[in-house]
């Protein structure tokens, strides 16, 4: 079974790449206030 994430719910922390190609923690994000994510699902 799944876990289905509530608005509210903490993320989990992952490394993701940012837009320069380097390693950065989502979790650096969030150190400071309140943080939205976008998921967007691309059909390319």
């Amino acid at each position: 079974m799944t876990k289905r994430w509530k608005v509210g719910d903490r993320a989990p922390n992952a490394t993701v790449l940012d837009i320069h190609g380097q390693p950065f923690e989502l979790a650096q994000l969030w150190q400071t206030g309140p943080v939205m994510l976008n998921f967007l699902r691309h059909f390319g």
